[in-house]
Formats: structure tokens, C-alpha cells, sequence
């Protein structure tokens, strides 16, 4: 895989790969996952946002939010994504306080 990808995001990809399949019945060889990886990947473009970044978000606006909130929250924003502007930190914080404003 490219180098100039977000390490994290695809290692951690491989790594539960490499780790489920044989727990799994499934013994594929690390160089087929990677090379798999890597043809996959390799032709696209990501951004990735996870749970830790909501998390991170709400915990600076003073919130606590349970893994399920997360989660409703990342599906939100990704039901709702506009592709020309993309999501940043700002559309997090806009979820987070929606997401809060209807908890309410």
C-alpha cells in the first residue's frame, strides 16, 4: 500500500484481517492480504474519520456521549456528507451539537 496513506487506517485494516481469518477457518497468507490491500486502495482516495475524532470533539465541547451516540453521530455524517465541501472538524462539531440539541 502507498506510503502516503493514513497509516492507521489501513493497518489497522490489515491487521484485523491477519488476525480474523485464520481465527476464522480462513489461512490466507499475509503477502495475499497485502497485495489485496493494495489493489483495492491503491485506486482511490480516502479521508477517514473515526470514533476517537467525535469523541475527541464532544469531549472538548464538555459532552460525554456513549459508543452508541458516536456511532449514530458517524452515520449521520455520513448520510449527509456534502461532497463538495467534505467533512471537517467543523461538520463534527455541528453533529455533535445536533446530535446533543436533540438528546435533549
Amino acid at each position: 500500500m502507498s506510503t502516503s496513506r493514513d497509516s492507521f487506517f489501513y493497518r489497522d485494516i490489515q491487521d484485523i484481517l491477519e488476525r480474523k481469518l485464520p481465527e476464522n477457518g480462513y489461512p490466507v497468507p499475509v503477502a495475499v492480504i497485502r497485495q489485496i490491500l493494495s489493489d483495492l486502495f491503491d485506486g482511490v482516495a480516502l479521508h477517514v474519520w473515526s470514533r476517537e475524532d467525535v469523541i475527541d470533539v464532544a469531549r472538548r465541547r464538555g459532552k460525554s456521549l456513549t459508543p452508541d451516540a458516536v456511532d449514530e453521530i458517524l452515520a449521520n455524517i455520513e448520510r449527509h456528507v456534502d461532497s463538495e465541501l467534505g467533512i471537517t472538524w467543523q461538520t463534527i462539531q455541528y453533529a455533535v451539537d445536533d446530535f446533543d440539541d436533540l438528546d435533549a
